[in-house]
């Protein structure tokens, strides 16, 4: 379950530093970041796959909300700059 916690926590703060990258034109940090969300993508089919069971919804969920909060305050704090 902490893997589940973990990986999704990084697929999800990827994500959404992708999405700021992509907005931002910044092409580097773009490609770079889209070759780290395969792993921890991968990393989440294969923990679902291993637990056969809905139980991982929680974890995912709150690894979600704070992998989100915390791309936002990155590319706020140092990549906008």
């Amino acid at each position: 379950m902490l893997k589940i916690l973990v990986a999704s926590y990084a697929f999800i703060t990827l994500k959404a530093f992708q999405q700021l990258n992509v907005v931002g034109y910044h092409y580097y940090l773009a490609i770079c970041t889209a070759l780290i969300l395969a792993v921890a993508e991968a990393t989440i089919f294969l923990g679902i796959i291993q637990l056969k069971s809905f139980v991982v919804i929680l974890p995912m969920s709150v690894g979600g909300a704070a992998g989100v909060c915390t791309a936002m305050l990155i590319h706020q704090k140092w990549i906008t700059k």
